[in-house]
């Protein structure tokens, strides 16, 4: 199995199913104590937030001790800068994306807030997060963008040339024809301290009940949000 995974370029999926493996193991050990045990969903939406927690941990760069260091930079000229984040609830089954948009002026241009009644796998979100953030900045007519992500996993399956063979692959392909539809786009990876305030918009999300949209304006907590990003970098600058 682990070979004809690996030849298929599914190593993900063959990490994951050992995830949730161990995770139906640790239950069975549990029932054997007499533990109280979780059921099969729970168990699968739990192995999926250890699967992503630890694929962020072995992909991100190590981050010093100053951490600061590693903030949000704006963009140059006229380009635009999305960040993206997604964000799972295990015990409600929702998923939350979350995007927001600044110029090289460091000003609001726009957010995202948009709840989704499943839980899939960490990949899936964080790829379904790029694809309607990348909608939303086609629809009000953006054009030349940078897309920043701290999901190092879907970075590198956009910049392979081959079709993405995993469970995934499908969103994969879906995500590289919107990309095609920019003028100018380069999407890179970013540690999460550049990738905060998406984050949040993501967390936020899981209490909506439906897709939030601003454009130029934002709520008093996300604007304490982006007034840490601009000290963070004024302190970089100086």
């Amino acid at each position: 199995m682990k070979i004809w995974c690996l030849r298929c370029g599914l190593e993900e999926d063959l990490c994951l199913f050992a995830v949730i493996g161990w995770m139906i193991w640790a239950e069975r050990n549990k029932s054997l104590h007499g533990g109280v045990i979780r059921d099969h969903f729970a168990v699968y939406d739990a192995s999926l937030v250890f699967y992503k927690d630890f694929v962020d941990l072995c992909l991100s760069p190590t981050l010093p001790r100053h951490v600061a260091t590693f903030c949000w930079k704006p963009p140059e000229g006229d380009l635009l800068k999305l960040n993206v984040d997604g964000a799972c609830c295990v015990p409600d089954r929702k998923m939350g994306l979350g995007a927001v948009v600044r110029n090289a002026n460091r000003e609001l241009m726009g957010v995202m807030a948009k709840p989704l009644i499943r839980c899939l796998s960490p990949k899936a979100f964080e790829a379904l997060a790029m694809i309607a953030s990348c909608q939303m900045e086609i629809d009000v007519g953006f054009t030349r963008i940078i897309i920043e992500s701290d999901c190092l996993e879907v970075i590198k399956a956009i910049n392979r040339i081959e079709f993405d063979m995993s469970i995934e692959g499908e969103l994969i392909e879906e995500l590289k024809e919107l990309l095609y539809r920019f003028v100018f786009v380069s999407v890179q990876h970013q540690p999460r301290t550049c990738n905060f305030v998406a984050h949040q918009l993501a967390k936020f999300a899981l209490s909506c009940n439906e897709i939030c949209y601003r454009m130029e304006e934002g709520s008093s907590w996300l604007h304490s949000y982006l007034q840490n990003d601009l000290r963070f970098l004024h302190c970089i600058d100086e």
